[in-house]
Parts: C-alpha cells; structure tokens; sequence
C-alpha cells in the first residue's frame, strides 16, 4: 500500500508556474550521485583503468591519443579557441574551421609537445583538473599531474568517458551538443552542461483514494524516435475517486529541456511562443477522472505566430540587411562541416605540421647515435669529438673515408648491404640487424665475390632447407643412421661440426668445415655449446644449422683422436681401405665416421685431404668433424677440388674474407653492443688503429717487453703521431684530426700506459689521439657466454679499424683482420730461448689467416714435401715459420 499524496499536492501546480524537474528513478541516482560518504566531492562515473568500457575510444586513444584529448579540450574548454590561435585569424582555412579551432588547435599542440618531448602529460594533466573543477570531481590519492605522467592514456580514455557518460558526445564537438540539446535530444544517460528535466513521463495515479508516483525515464533516443516525439504521453496529474485508470493527455510536440546556455534570441522566441499558447482547462473524462496538463499545449499556428513575429523583429533591427542570411549560411555551413570530419581534423592539423617538425627536428635527431633507428641506419660522422682529459675540437661534418654512403629509404637493399650478392635478401632484418648493417661500418671489400660463389651459395641455400632440421629427409637420415645403416645414393649428406678451443679457432674451422661442405654437397650442422648460445644468428634462410639435440651421437666427449670410429683408425683397423676407393660399397661402410682434423703434433691428421681418401669418404652418408684450426688452405691442395676452388675463390686471399662474411653475423643482443660501442667511441674520428696483444702461457713475456716491441712498431711503422715537447706552433694539415686507439687485450695495463702517454703529451702534428679498450678480463674464458659475447663483440670493432697491429699466432687477430680486408702488422714471439724480439713488427702479405699445422702433400708416399715452393698461391706465414696462408701475388 502506498502512502497517500499531500492535501495540497495538486493545488500548488493549479498556477502558471510550471513544476519543478523530477527525480531519475533509483537506477540512475546510484549511477551520477556517487558522492563520498563524508563529503560533497562527485566520484568518478568510471574506474581510471575501466578502459575497455569503450573499446573504439581505447584503440583510437593508443594509436594517436592527440585525436581524444583534442576532443575533451573542446569540451571542457566549451568550443572557445585558444588564445594563441588568434595570431592565424584571417586565414581562410582558419574561418572555415572556427568552430573547430578549439579541438583542433589543443590537439595540435598536444601533438607538437608529444613529438618533440614525449611529455604530452605536461599540457593534458591541466585539462582534468579544469574538469575536476567544473563537475566538483574527486581528485582521488594521485594528483592530477601524476596520473597523466604515469597513465596516460588510461587517464584520456577515463575524461573521455566521464563527458560522455555527462551526455555529451565527443564526436560533433561543443556547438553541435549546445545545439541538440536545444532541440531536447539528450546525448547519454545524464544531462549536458548543467542539470535539465530530462524526458520523461510523471504520472499520478489515484487508485482506492490512493496516490503514488511513477517515473518513466526515456533512453537517448533515435532519429525516428526524435521524429515520432510528439506523440509521446506528457506529464499530468489526475486524481480519481474509482479504481479506474486515469486519462493521459498526448500533446503536440516533445517536453522542451531546460538549457542555461541558450542563446538570447532563442530564448526570446520561447517567450513569444509560450506568450502565444492556450492552457488547457480541467476536464472531467468518461470516466469521472478530473486531470489538469502541466505542460502546454501548443498548437502549429501558435508556433506560425511565433515565427512570424520574430521575423518582423529582425527585418527591424539595426543590422544591416542581409547580415542576417549570410550569418545563417555561415553557421548552417560550419555546423554542417564541423559534425562530420571533427576528429578527422586533428589527425590532418598533425599531418600539415609533421614537415615542420622535420624541419625544425630532424637535423638534430640524426646526429644521435642509434644502433636500430632504421633499416638503412649507418655510423654517423661529423660532429664535436670527445678527447681524453676532457678537451673538445670541432670537426668539418663530412664523411670519413672509411665509412660507406648512406644508403636511400627508398631503395630496396643494396648490393653494398649484400656485400656483392653474397648475402640473401630473403631475411627478416630486425631478427638478426647486424646481417645488413655491419658492412656499413667498414671500407668497401677490396675483394669483389665471383659470380660462381654466389650461385653456389644459393644452391647450397635452397640444398640445406630441403635437407636441414625438421624436414623429412633429415628424418630419414636419422632414422637409418639410428638403425646402424649407411645406404648407397642417399639424397642427403652430412658434416656435423663439433667446438674445440677458443672463440677465435671456432670461426676458423666452422668456415673450413662449411668450405668442405660445399665442395663435398653436405648439410653443415653444428653443435653449439652452452658457452656459444646466443653468439650468431642463422646463416641459411629458411632453415637451422644447429644440431638438433636429439641426434643419436652428441656426445663430445667421445670425439677424441683414438676414438675408434675416426677414420684414421678405420684405415689402421682395416675397417675400410682407400687403396681401391671404386670397389668400396656404401652399404658396407659404418653408418658415419669421424675425423679429427685437431692440432696434433703440429700437423694435422695424414690421410684426410688425399684424392683416395676424399673419394672413400663421400660415401659417407655422416660425418663428424672436429677441429680447432683453419684447415681451408688443405682443401686447395687436394687435386680434386682445386678447379672447383679456382671457380669459386678467384682471388685466394679471400677465402676466409668471404666465407666469414656470409656465416657469422653477430645476434642483436652482441650487435648491440658492437654498434653502441661503436656510436659512442668511434664514428666520428678520423681514423681508427687497433692493437690486439695476446700473451700465451706456453711462452709468457713480461709486460716491459711486450710493451716496448709495442712501442717499436708504433715509431717504425708510424702508426701512431709523434710526441711533442709542446703545442704546435705552425697549423699542418693534420691538425686538428682524431685517431681513435682501440686495445684488444685481457690486461689493461697497455691501455693505462698508451692513454696517459698521449694525455699528458702533445703530438708534433697537432693531432688528436684518443685510447680505447671495451674490456680486460684478465684471463681467457672458454666456457663463459658472457666472455665470448664481449670477445664477438671485439673481434667485430677490431675489423672496423683502419690499421690493425696483433700479436703472432692468435687466431682473434686472424679472425678480425680477416673481416676487414687489412693486411695486419704482427707482433712477432721471441725465439724459445730470448725474451725479446729482435724484430718488433713485420707486415703480413695476405688477409687469409694461417694454417699453423698443414698436411703431408705427399699423402701416402709419405714424402714431406715444401708446398709453398709448390703451389703459386700458397707461402709461410710471417708468424709461423712452418705454417701456411693463401695469397695473391
């Protein structure tokens, strides 16, 4: 039973004054009052991170949040355009987009701050406290500042529901929700700009002498619903002495909502028209129901009238005549423009300044060094160079000779990228970023590839990805070689690489044993160890060099020189015979053999790199390799391979050169390091000398010693500018360049020396001298990842220098020089009984590392024969008496 209504409930609302507005139904006061218990502040009507409340305003916010934010400003700042704005008035662009200026100059300039300071929170936090403040918002534990310093676009995503749960819709803008809400379509659940009488129905129904309130409220409605508005029911209270239903009146037109921002003139018409109106009597209906309408009736003629008078009082005005038609033009136009494309023009107000941007910017962030900005980024060059003790030179912007022409964005990538066609463009460059952009960083190859390596080196491509990891062949190789099989014409052959030694020899033989693999048609696989995990990224598109971990015979310690399957001991053991390699049937073979290809005794294994053997080894449907040297210069001595290797290698001292190109590019992580070390330290100097100093344990040399055979080749070989007493008087043309030291070495004692030498000295030419070393880990570390990463990393800046200078016999100088295309200078060891070189330094004759450990020529006659005093391309190395290198003469 509901309580009656009071005495006079209905007689206060017999007069002209209209009724106060009702109260929205529970539902909706639960929704808007969230007030704290204890105080007047409003909650938020969405939760800071209820993002996903509005999907479409989420993504829009994440991919340019300058589009959201311009559209609260308009609101918040209620359409006025900033001050700032008027300095373009009289733009005809300006004009047209008036209307507009206010979401579109906030979301301009919010755009600017965004791009040239990535602090937009700077400008946007201002905005929610300026809404905060207009609807008494909370301001919750964070401030205002912090919650767009830290949230961003949750922050956005939160003020752009806020306004829109408030009714407004953010799309048409300020002037276009004014003037719907003039035309009483509501814009959300809860009322625009200041609180209005919603749409609705309030009837009260008398039943049993009874009274009771209903509350009907009225959702947004549509365009077929604004339409058909004026034959909804209106607000009337009736009262009945029966049980009968009360009688409900229909007017004409829909309940007109209260706006405190309407304009004069409209308000002035709204007066006229209720001026002009009849209210209704009270009636009594069929069924005894006495009622009375509290809203009035208007009739079309009343609503003429109306119109009519306004129109004679604005022929009247002062106004010139026809002001009034083009003002009307003009606003119909841009309300018309600003409800279709508002959003759309923030995004083009940001398009029209990003040139500017460039302009004012682009300059600046190119000379920052990045080692990933772009897939065309090189090492910069020009700019202000650092020198030890703190002084600064200005240097001429202009590109070093040792670095290569950036290339274009738009082209695709280059020959110069692809060192010649020796690399394949099929790659993914952002997974391994130094396959494209190491050459960048160093001269131009003096050894052009020949088109014959090239083609071989697709043919070996498209013959690993049919045979590699995971396809069906490599299954079936497996499988037979699990059952004990080797079956004859297999179609897929393999060499499975296995680590011995340092970083420097690994390189070394895996580029011999991919060498062997081309000239043999074999899969190279390689086993990586845990200490060279994450050292180089994949050579061969589209499939795996690495030793899948369930291959039946990955046991390394197993491979040793008297492990019974090597080959050497087969031939001992007569398990088979090379004397008559026509008759051997693959099937009679074991199903792989191994061949230890190490450092013994100085020389490599005998009966390996023999015509016979090579014919008996093929085949071998498996084979495993083990080795710690550059075995490549063995292959050109094997008769049977030697044309195929003159296609290939037409100039000898680039074998290596080649070969260690295509296979090892750094992974992005070791990459980083290379190019930030680089940017930092090395870019913009105007050459660059590399000293790499190895001590072996099995002939240590004193430091004194070392340090001064250092010193000697430096002054021989004028690597280095001389010392002078003091400044340079007279300006020289070498004034004023910067030559970067960079020291490679376990110790740090020679970077110590060499730096303070050239810090407290100056040079008698005026030249610059800065001393480098990225690391000195004091001891070599063979199975450390972390050591070899950094010792990558070095192998890699030492092949960037213009002169290089290492110590003789170590395979990380081979290794480096190599790279470069430099001939080195070598620090030559001491004869066993001295501890001083009488010779500091000689200059080697060849790029291609040396074989320390070569093999009998004269296979099995047994006859050790001189090969350099045979083969053309084949002499000692500078370092090793006994050892062998390819050269060019």
């Amino acid at each position: 039973m509901y309580p009656s209504a009071p005495p006079d409930a209905y007689n206060k609302y017999s007069a002209g004054a209209p009724p106060p507005a009702p109260q929205p139904p529970a539902p909706y006061q639960q929704a808007m009052n969230t007030s704290r218990p204890g105080g007047g502040l409003t909650r938020w009507s969405t939760g800071l991170f209820h993002c996903m409340d509005d999907p479409g305003n989420c993504l829009i916010t994440c991919v340019c949040p300058c589009i959201t934010f311009g559209q609260i400003a308009d609101i918040v700042d209620k359409g006025t355009c900033p001050k700032y704005f008027d300095l373009f008035t009289g733009s005809a662009l300006v004009d047209l987009v008036r209307d507009s200026a206010a979401c579109l100059a906030s979301g301009t300039v919010y755009a600017l701050i965004c791009a040239s300071t990535a602090m937009g929170c700077l400008y946007s936090c201002f905005y929610r406290s300026k809404l905060r403040a207009q609807y008494d918002l909370d301001e919750g534990d964070c401030p205002d500042f912090l919650v767009h310093c830290c949230c961003e676009y949750c922050a956005l995503c939160q003020e752009y529901r806020e306004l829109k749960n408030r009714g407004f819709d953010l799309g048409i803008g300020w002037s276009a929700n004014m003037d719907r809400q003039r035309r009483g379509v509501t814009g959300g659940a809860s009322v625009m700009g200041a609180p209005a009488m919603p749409v609705g129905m309030l009837s009260i129904n008398i039943k049993n002498n009874k009274s009771f309130l209903k509350f009907f409220y009225n959702k947004r409605p549509t365009r077929e619903g604004e339409r058909q508005a004026a034959a909804r029911p209106v607000l009337c209270i009736g009262h009945t002495s029966s049980s009968r239903a009360p009688s409900i009146s229909s007017p004409t037109r829909s309940l007109q909502r209260f706006d405190p921002l309407a304009s004069e003139e409209w308000e002035e018409r709204s007066r006229h028209k209720r001026a002009s109106s009849k209210r209704t009597a009270p009636t009594t209906d069929d069924f005894g129901i006495k009622h009375e309408c509290l809203i009035e009736k208007q009739s079309k003629q009343a609503d003429a009238d109306a119109d009519e008078e306004m129109d004679v009082k604005r022929t009247r005005s002062p106004r010139a005549p026809g002001v009034d038609a083009d003002e009307d033009k003009k606003r119909a136009a841009a309300a018309e423009w600003r409800g279709a494309v508002r959003p759309q023009m923030v995004l083009v107000g940001f398009l029209i300044t990003l040139p500017i941007l460039v302009f004012v910017f682009g300059g600046r962030w190119g000379s920052f060094p990045t080692s990933s900005s772009s897939a065309t980024s090189a090492p910069s060059v020009g700019g202000r160079h650092v020198v030890p003790g703190g002084g600064t030179t200005k240097q001429k912007t202009e590109a070093p000779k040792n670095v290569t022409a950036r290339p274009t964005a738009t082209t695709s990538l280059s020959q110069d990228r692809l060192l010649g066609g020796l690399l394949s463009a099929a790659f993914e460059e952002s997974s391994c970023q130094s396959r494209y952009k190491s050459s960048l960083y160093r001269k131009k190859s003096p050894f052009p590839p020949s088109p014959y390596l090239v083609k071989k080196l697709r043919k070996y491509e498209a013959y690993h990805k049919k045979c590699g990891p995971g396809t069906k062949r490599y299954r079936k190789a497996i499988e037979q070689l699990r059952a004990g099989r080797n079956v004859d014409g297999a179609e897929c052959k393999y060499v499975v690489w296995f680590p011995c030694n340092g970083l420097g020899n690994r390189m070394l033989t895996i580029a011999s044993t991919f060498l062997y693999a081309l000239l043999s048609d074999r899969v190279l696989l390689m086993h990586v160890a845990p200490e060279q995990e994450g050292l180089f990224c994949e050579p061969f598109p589209g499939s795996s060099w690495v030793l899948p971990g369930d291959f039946p015979h990955n046991n390394p310690q197993s491979l040793h020189i008297g492990a019974p399957e090597s080959y050497v001991n087969m031939l001992k053991n007569s398990v088979v015979r090379n004397d008559d390699p026509g008759a051997v049937q693959a099937s009679s073979l074991p199903p792989y053999v191994y061949l230890h290809v190490e450092q013994f005794q100085l020389k490599l294994s005998d009966n390996v790199f023999c015509d016979e053997d090579q014919l008996v080894l093929n085949k071998f449907n498996w084979m495993i390799l083990k080795s710690d040297s550059y075995f490549a210069p063995a292959l050109f001595m094997t008769p049977m391979y030697e044309k195929e290797l003159e296609k290939m290698f037409p100039k000898k001292e680039s074998v290596f050169h080649h070969l260690g190109r295509y296979l090892f590019h750094p992974t992005n992580k070791v990459w980083g390091i290379v190019s930030r070390y680089y940017e930092a330290y090395l870019a913009r100097v105007d050459e660059k000398i590399g000293f790499q100093i190895r001590i072996f344990p099995e002939k240590p040399i004193k430091f004194e010693n070392m340090y001064d055979q250092l010193m000697r080749c430096i002054r021989e070989q004028r690597l280095l500018p001389e010392l002078g007493s003091a400044e340079p008087t007279n300006t020289t043309t070498d004034a004023g360049k910067v030559k970067a030291v960079l020291i490679a070495s376990l110790y740090s004692g020679y970077y110590e020396k060499i730096r303070g030498m050239y810090y407290e000295n100056p040079t008698k030419t005026g030249e610059i001298v800065a001393v480098y070393q990225p690391s000195h880990e004091e001891q070599q570390q063979y199975t450390s990842n972390e050591h070899n990463q950094k010792a990558l990393a070095e192998i890699y800046l030492l092949s960037y220098c213009d002169k290089i200078a290492m110590s003789a016999w170590s395979t990380f100088g081979y290794v480096a020089y190599s790279f470069a295309g430099v001939k080195p200078w070598i620090l030559l060891r001491p004869d066993w009984n001295k501890e001083r070189s009488e010779v500091a330094c000689v200059r080697s004759t060849s790029v291609e590392p040396c074989l320390h450990s070569p093999p009998i020529l004269g296979c099995r006659a047994k006859r050790d024969v001189d090969v350099a005093a045979v083969k053309p391309y084949v002499r000692h190395c500078e370092d090793v008496g006994f050892g062998l290198k390819l050269f060019d003469s």
